[in-house]
């Protein structure tokens, strides 16, 4: 066995099993949502709109942690320009 096969499997039998997913039960709610903003606004700058299933032409734009409540605004699709709408689940 070569040098190089040694390497490559060393690292792969340190890789965790893809079907474990991480637990995120310890992680306050608002940095659960403010990940989600992350996330959210990376999709955007790449001109990846995250839709509403109940109204195609609503997408999300912002997501927030208030008062207690999480809440997010829904941007409109429309003749040419888009719409911002404020929504609370």
């Amino acid at each position: 066995m070569k040098r190089n096969d040694k390497l490559v499997s060393f690292f792969r039998e340190n890789k965790p099993p893809i079907s474990e997913e991480p637990d995120f039960s310890c992680v306050p709610t608002p940095t659960l949502l403010a990940s989600i903003q992350l996330l959210l606004n990376e999709l955007l700058s790449r001109k990846v709109k995250v839709y509403d299933f109940d109204s195609k032409h609503r997408y999300l734009v912002q997501i927030q942690f208030l008062k207690g409540k999480a809440f997010f605004l829904a941007g409109k699709e429309g003749n040419n320009e888009e719409k911002l709408c404020e929504t609370s689940p």
